[in-house]
């Protein structure tokens, strides 16, 4: 029992240092998020950045660690990627270069949001993203985001704590304090309105008054890397570039053309107009030229690539376009003078039904001007007094390039299939009728048909026959069912005479 005892205690013992040593590589890793500029001035697509720095006195090698930026994606180091002790290293967001060690591009075809501007998160990671590799944890304009549970529990951030973002105007980025540290909570982070590299470890950068966390938490003790040890790093102005703009994002119908203009804005803040533009529609298609068209045909989230260059320098903007099928149609139709067609969406997205032609035969039409939106649910009647048509029906809907959307045909004027079909019962007062004495020819030849003349035998009228009225019935017994049963007899009689004689013949 004594040995029993002996075992358990040293079984929870080492649970306890494995538990002690778990935490403690969260706590200690020299890896932290050190800036993150969510809201740049203007557009902030392709200016968004993370800058990470590296605590510790030895290389931290980076491999197969993950960066998850607020509504952007993962981000996973680059292979062989090793972050020097007391350094830098900016990731940026939505842009294209080649990697360096003190600048990385997290880049994609599938990136379609930015960080948020009033509330967001950064978190990193030593591995595949969970409670256990969580290592630097930020969160702004509100508690409760993803990760924060996991940062609680690696001893990182408080549950309900976020830098408050009262009075932070655009351009404003979260520094951690000089001094701070991963595990340091809301109250180690600062808001400062003019960013610069590094700034977390410098002195120069303003903070922004008023700003702080949403509760107070003491700081850490943590040391600070001296301002010597990174002095030896130059900070790079950054280069000039020109700019890429797509566009607003937007919803299409399959089939419907879509139009796209792009702008490239050059070094000194206007537009070029000798810039090169190449579209990537998303489906497999390209276009080049500043104002292209594009049908979708199948249904689905596309993000559409501009890029733009201009001698040294280019560009790149994505938006997204959402294609939904579809369910725009003509629901009413009044004729006159004060008449209307009545369009809808059936669908919970706006469109743009701009230059969409509405035919009325083959003389009237009408397109309907630039800008015609139609929002999701919602409906327009377009008065004749204003189209020049007059809801005569049928009437054909069609896409700008021509091609047909849909037609329209009143219900009124349209038969079911049972309808068709089905045979109209003959009138009692017919089906009694006396039968004519002279029958056409034409009558005659269908009366002949043997089935007609096997169905209803000669002379009699049934009333409750679906097949043909009484007047045709009659007339196949009178008009050659006799001539029929002579010509059965005569051939009987012929077979008869036949077999005797072969009879007496063989005999």
């Amino acid at each position: 029992m004594r040995g029993r005892g002996a075992f358990f205690r040293l079984g929870l013992l080492f649970c306890c240092a494995a538990s002690f040593f778990a935490s403690a590589d969260a706590l200690g890793a020299s890896v932290v998020i050190n800036e993150v500029l969510f809201d740049p001035e203007g557009t902030d697509t392709g200016l968004e950045r993370i800058e990470l720095y590296n605590a510790g006195d030895a290389p931290e090698n980076m491999t197969g660690w993950r960066l998850n930026p607020d509504g952007i994606g993962y981000f996973l180091f680059p292979s062989g990627f090793s972050l020097a002790p007391k350094s830098f290293v900016t990731v940026r967001l939505r842009q294209t270069g080649v990697d360096t060690e003190r600048d990385l591009y997290h880049f994609s075809s599938a990136l379609k949001d930015n960080m948020g501007n009033t509330s967001g998160f950064a978190a990193l990671f030593s591995g595949d993203p969970g409670k256990d590799t969580v290592t630097s944890f930020v969160q702004w304009g509100r508690s409760g985001q993803t990760w924060e549970s996991a940062a609680e529990d690696a001893g990182l951030w408080r549950r309900g704590e976020f830098i408050s973002l009262e009075g932070v105007s655009e351009g404003a980025s979260a520094v951690l304090r000089l001094g701070g540290s991963a595990s340091g909570g809301a109250a180690a982070w600062r808001m400062v309105s003019s960013p610069t590299p590094e700034a977390g470890q410098e002195t120069t950068s303003t903070a922004v008054s008023g700003s702080s966390a949403s509760s107070a938490v003491p700081s850490s003790s943590a040391s600070a890397p001296s301002v010597s040890s990174s002095g030896s790093v130059s900070v790079l102005a950054p280069a000039p570039t020109i700019e890429a703009r797509a566009g607003r994002d937007r919803t299409a119908i399959t089939g419907a053309s879509v139009d796209f203009e792009g702008t490239a804005i050059g070094l000194l803040g206007v537009p070029i107009d000798n810039a090169r533009f190449w579209w990537n529609l998303g489906d497999g298609a390209t276009a080049e030229g500043r104002r292209v068209s594009h049908v979708w045909r199948v249904p689905g989230t596309y993000i559409t690539g501009l890029s733009v260059s201009s001698g040294a320098y280019a560009a790149a903007d994505y938006i997204t376009v959402t294609v939904v099928p579809n369910k725009v149609a003509i629901t009413e139709v009044t004729q006159g003078s004060t008449g209307f067609i009545r369009l809808s969406n059936g669908s919970d997205a706006a469109v743009d039904l701009s230059g969409w032609i509405i035919e009325e035969g083959e003389i009237r039409r009408f397109i309907l001007p630039i800008h015609t939106m139609m929002r999701g649910r919602g409906e327009a009647a377009l008065a004749h007094a204003v189209t020049g048509l007059s809801g005569t029906a049928p009437l054909r809907v069609r896409f700008p390039d021509g091609s047909v959307a849909f037609d329209y045909q009143p219900k009124s004027a349209a038969s079911t299939p049972e309808s068709a079909s089905a045979p109209a019962p003959a009138p009692a007062a017919l089906m009694h009728a006396p039968l004519p004495s002279v029958v056409p020819e034409t009558t005659r030849q269908k009366a002949d048909a043997p089935e007609l003349s096997l169905a209803v035998p000669p002379g009699e009228v049934s009333s409750s026959s679906p097949h043909a009225p009484a007047a045709a019935i009659g007339t196949v017994g009178s008009g050659s069912g006799y001539g029929f049963l002579g010509l059965a007899a005569l051939l009987s009689a012929g077979a008869s005479v036949a077999f005797f004689w072969m009879k007496r013949f063989f005999a």
